[in-house]
């Protein structure tokens, strides 16, 4: 549906709208982890967006590269891109992007083991306003989980766990419930704790339905 909005805006010299309308294409394919597909559309529908001056789309696209560089493990540049934006976006007073920006930042620290920093993210996205921390709920409860995983405190990441379940399921966000699935079995796994059959089966219909190219699950 994105490709084919994407396609009819820019028969109509719409260029902006079918920037973003890419981008949104390019989000999708990251989630379904075919980054070498998301790659080039989200660096043209940036080009475009950039000569317009559309700041908060811009955002938005930069966001999605560098979780697109944090998904491939590529650290450094995914940490450089929402430092970037992040700044940006707050001068802007962009909260959504700001917070957006905080919460992914915070996920590249727990990828390089820098649970204290991770924390220090996780804080300060705490404190941005209620309705937006109920957006970004399930992402935060995965976000304090890992953290609580990473010191040991195994209980207290299930619990996070569940209660981001919860958030996402009448939210019906499905790649997020993919996702909190995914990293209880893994939290589970490294704990020495088996792993649910129902709740294998129904990550498994999740990562089908999502279309996500799958990777096998890692103790961490």
């Amino acid at each position: 549906a994105y490709e084919r909005c994407s396609e009819v805006a820019q028969q109509s010299g719409n260029d902006v709208g079918s920037a973003i309308a890419s981008a949104n294409v390019g989000e999708v394919l990251i989630n379904q982890r075919r980054f070498d597909e998301a790659e080039p559309m989200l660096e043209s529908a940036l080009r475009v967006l950039r000569a317009s001056g559309h700041l908060p789309a811009m955002s938005f696209v930069e966001s999605e590269l560098a979780r697109l560089s944090l998904r491939r493990g590529d650290l450094l540049i995914a940490e450089s891109l929402l430092l970037e934006m992040r700044d940006r976006s707050a001068a802007a007073g962009e909260a959504l992007n700001v917070l957006n920006a905080t919460l992914l930042l915070a996920e590249v620290k727990l990828d390089e083991g820098d649970l204290a920093a991770a924390q220090e993210f996780i804080d300060n996205a705490g404190r941005e306003g209620d309705e937006l921390l109920e957006l970004f709920g399930p992402t935060l409860g995965r976000l304090r989980a890992r953290v609580a995983a990473g010191r040991g405190h195994t209980d207290q990441a299930l619990d996070e766990i569940e209660l981001a379940l919860e958030q996402a399921r009448a939210q019906a966000v499905l790649y997020e419930q993919a996702l909190l699935l995914m990293a209880k079995a893994e939290i589970s796994v490294a704990a020495g704790r088996g792993v649910d059959i129902d709740e294998s089966s129904e990550t498994d219909r999740l990562i089908d339905e999502l279309g996500i190219r799958r990777e096998p699950v890692q103790a961490t």
